[in-house]
């Protein structure tokens, strides 16, 4: 009678401790879901979900002024990270060239464009000593060096936003870069070691490496994938360079096919297969369906997929809720 009431007690208890625990799972795989790609704790995953003609077009207007006002942001690259660039270069024109989506040096003093520093090949020009060309060259410790360097110089333009990219992301420190990003958030949020306040705090997107035609249990994607789990455990920002590469503009995937950087896979290439049934040469108040520009080691419409995903991410940066 004994044993039967020890082991009444011990269920009771198994019961009481994982109905609690249960709903709690339930709840936060609720949260970190939706139709914006939403985690928990506010931060955001920006990827293919998120690089349509139409994510674009679904931003409010005020939150792409406000993007406009408030951020100044700075990003280094080379070739493969251009293609943000390129595809934002072409895209205000393509939209209906009224202004909407421009950006350049000409915001720090103009609130009707968006301050954005491209350090392609160089960061930081005359205000880093440190020589660093993006997340991999010349070695996985200098962007963080000049990164440092460069939002501490007192000339500084008041950087609030800083993005890196990779050229190719096999064969490199992925802790180590994890560790670099977390020591520059942690020094620069507000409250941290280098004096920045909540009116001033810098805040640091991640990036994945792009596809190379190794498919899902290929290096790059492995360690592709170790960046976005971070992200998601720690509430960090993502841009998911990868992901976006891996689905065409009509979400058909092509990562299990071996995409390329080149948008060709095992049979074709998305990219030009999609652009070749789409109008490429109106404007997209005219029916336009993708632009030309250019796109290093890719195709043009590649390009024009990071842009909308890029003005997204910058909207919700500068507070949009992505709703």
């Amino acid at each position: 009678m004994r044993r039967k009431t020890i082991f009444i007690v011990i269920i009771i208890c198994i019961v009481v401790v994982s109905v609690p625990a249960i709903f709690w799972i339930i709840n936060n795989i609720n949260e970190g879901t939706g139709d914006n790609n939403h985690t928990v704790s506010g931060s955001y995953l920006v990827n293919h979900n998120h690089a349509h003609r139409e994510d674009l077009k679904s931003i409010p207007i005020e939150w792409i002024e406000e993007a406009k006002k408030s951020l100044n942001i700075a990003y280094g690259h080379t070739s493969h990270g251009s293609q943000l660039t390129s595809g934002m270069a072409n895209l205000d024109a393509f939209m209906g060239g009224n202004d909407t989506y421009i950006y350049g040096p000409g915001g720090a003093t103009n609130d009707s464009i968006l301050e954005f520093y491209d350090f392609n090949g160089g960061f930081g020009g005359a205000l880093t000593t440190t020589s660093a060309s993006d997340l991999g060259n010349p070695n996985d410790e200098a962007w963080a060096a000049a990164t440092e360097e460069y939002l501490d110089h007192p000339n500084n333009p008041g950087t609030n936003v800083i993005m890196w990219s990779w050229c190719n992301i096999a064969g490199h420190n992925i802790t180590r870069y994890l560790s670099h990003m977390e020591n520059l958030i942690s020094a620069y949020s507000a409250g941290g070691s280098k004096g920045r306040n909540s009116t001033n705090e810098v805040n640091f997107v991640f990036i994945t490496g792009h596809v190379d035609g190794q498919g899902i249990n290929g290096t790059n994607n492995l360690q592709n994938g170790l960046i976005r789990e971070h992200c998601m455990t720690y509430n960090r920002t993502l841009y998911d360079f990868a992901d976006i590469e891996s689905y065409d503009p009509d979400d058909n995937y092509f990562l299990d096919l071996n995409v390329a950087d080149d948008c060709s896979y095992d049979g074709g290439n998305w990219a030009l297969e999609w652009q070749s049934t789409h109008d490429g040469v109106n404007t997209e108040p005219n029916g336009g369906e993708w632009y030309a520009c250019s796109s290093a080691h890719s195709e043009p419409l590649n390009a024009n997929l990071k842009a909308y995903a890029s003005w997204y991410l910058f909207a919700r940066l500068a507070g949009w809720d992505g709703n």
